[in-house]
């Protein structure tokens, strides 16, 4: 049930089912994970109150170091994902979901659709998810800016789901450039947790 190229881009008022949604998912993969994580992030923009977005959550499951991911994997593949490569981003390995009912649960739960990465804590991706999320959070208006950019970009791309992600492009390189007034180097941290720690 992968996404296609050409599937439609629609982008969605803000939903406040979507935190709700990244706990159960991050309550299920926890039990299944235990001590072999350091935690599990909700990044992307269904993560920013009251941004818009396309109703698609992004986990980044966070390991100490890459002794972890082989097992991790294999516990993921028991859920139902299948183990993807880094997709041109090294230290990052993508996970596809088999079925809609991915991760598997004795109760067999649909799930809202979901993007899974599995990130070391010191991976520069995983950095660039928090420090994007950090940002938009704490400016409302940069973050309006950024949803009236992917509602524009949703019309001119709307079956080219590459076209619309390169033309975020040039907005999002903006806030990663030093050179923006709000750059800083120590905001690129883990914020407030949506989830209880691991540990």
């Amino acid at each position: 049930m992968p996404l296609k190229k050409s599937d439609p881009v629609k982008i969605v008022p803000y939903d406040p089912a979507w935190p709700q949604e990244f706990l159960a998912l991050s309550r299920v993969l926890k039990k299944a994970l235990g001590p072999l994580i350091q935690d599990i992030e909700h990044v992307g923009s269904t993560a920013v109150p009251g941004l818009q977005s396309k109703p698609i959550i992004d986990l980044d499951i966070v390991i100490i170091d890459h002794n972890f991911l082989q097992e991790v994997s294999l516990k993921l593949q028991q859920l139902g994902y299948h183990p993807e490569g880094d997709k041109g981003i090294p230290g990052r390995s993508a996970f596809q979901r088999s079925s809609a009912t991915t991760p598997w649960t004795a109760e067999k739960r649909k799930w809202l659709d979901h993007h899974l990465y599995v990130c070391c804590q010191d991976n520069l991706e995983l950095k660039r998810h928090l420090y994007l999320r950090e940002i938009l959070r704490a400016d409302s208006q940069l973050a309006a800016e950024y949803g009236r950019i992917k509602q524009e970009l949703a019309r001119n791309f709307h079956r080219d789901r590459l076209g619309y992600t390169e033309g975020k492009s040039e907005f999002l390189q903006k806030i990663l450039d030093p050179a923006h007034p709000q750059y800083d180097r120590d905001t690129i941290s883990p914020g407030k947790r949506e989830g209880e720690d691991v540990r």
